[in-house]
């Protein structure tokens, strides 16, 4: 959610069409809110939002409202994993979902990332579907091909995002070692895959590394540099590591679950995430057959060659623009 929210506010900072104004919960730290925006933007308090007439609308890209506005409210719901993926306290459940459902009976109107997840919306909470949008992500532009040597001596598989079980990367780590008993390729893991699949890996001799303060440009040159970019999640919401590591010429495997195959499309490889031997066999396929490595990556590129993350930017402000229009 942080990589698309400042995407889309770097694109409206300066924006003809928008006067921006980012509400904040601590304004003292408006220095680090422009770095992160890159640009002069103003900052208010979020009770800043309660004052009539202050905004036209006001958007909540963060799956829920966790305050009140005065404005229109446009709020961006990209899954409904707090509810069907919950938290197991019930204090925590609460603090999540509390904000989600609070953001579906006020908002003006909702958005969502992919037909997938706009279905999910509409099914779990009744939801008029002429009341939610979608707006697909797509890669920024600096994630780009370039073909880069891998690091070391060895291919390596990447995998990218963990922690959360929906991400089943217990599973990709069981299935990495079947398909490569020899120890010849390395799996590496960007993000923290949760105490006991950490302790589980480090008990192991198994070739895995889990990196620390990986950047954009280092995830990048990941992209460029693997033998296969993973995704083995049950669900996602749309899969934007997906997309990046295909904007970056990777040959992506992929679950064929929740808005995977949207992101994917034809330029993956689609397979069930509880499919052990199919995955096994395609990843060994892709690192020891350098044809069908290449041709995926050839596909990769080719399927985000001239998307731009503006396109979400200018949807979003369409969508703006309709909650403004309801309250007229």
């Amino acid at each position: 959610m942080g990589r698309y929210v400042r995407a889309v506010l770097r694109d409206l900072v300066g924006h003809p069409q928008i006067a921006l104004t980012l509400l904040v919960r601590d304004p003292r730290a408006a220095a680090a809110y422009r770095d992160i925006v890159g640009g002069a933007v103003t900052i208010a308090p979020l009770r800043a939002a309660r004052a009539p007439r202050a905004f036209d609308c006001v958007w909540y890209p963060w799956n829920s409202m966790r305050f009140g506005a005065a404005a229109p409210a446009l709020v961006t719901i990209n899954d409904d994993f707090a509810f069907a993926y919950p938290a197991r306290g019930w204090i925590a459940r609460r603090r999540e979902q509390r904000p989600i459902v609070r953001a579906v009976h006020a908002a003006a109107r909702i958005v969502t990332i992919s037909t997938w997840s706009r279905d999910a919306l509409i099914e779990r909470f009744g939801l008029p579907a002429a009341r939610v949008s979608v707006i697909p992500l797509a890669p920024d532009a600096f994630f780009s091909p370039g073909r880069q040597p891998a690091p070391g001596v060895q291919p390596f598989v990447l995998a990218v995002g963990a922690g959360e079980e929906r991400k089943n990367i217990g599973f990709l780590v069981d299935v990495f070692a079947r398909a490569f008993p020899r120890g010849d390729v390395r799996l590496v893991i960007v993000g923290d895959p949760g105490g006991a699949l950490r302790e589980r890996i480090a008990a192991s001799a198994l070739p895995v590394d889990v990196p620390a303060g990986v950047d954009d440009t280092t995830l990048r040159g990941l992209y460029r540099s693997a033998a296969v970019v993973t995704v083995p999640s049950l669900a996602e919401g749309f899969g934007l590591v997906a997309a990046e590591a295909q904007a970056c010429g990777a040959a992506v495997i992929a679950a064929n679950a929740g808005a995977l195959p949207e992101a994917v499309g034809d330029a993956g490889l689609l397979i069930d995430p509880r499919d052990a031997r199919a995955w096994e066999n395609a990843l060994r396929e892709l690192v020891y057959d350098p044809a069908a490595g290449a041709a995926y990556r050839a596909r990769a590129v080719a399927r985000w060659a001239g998307a731009s993350a503006e396109r979400t930017t200018q949807a979003l402000i369409a969508a703006l623009e309709r909650a403004v229009d309801d309250r007229t």
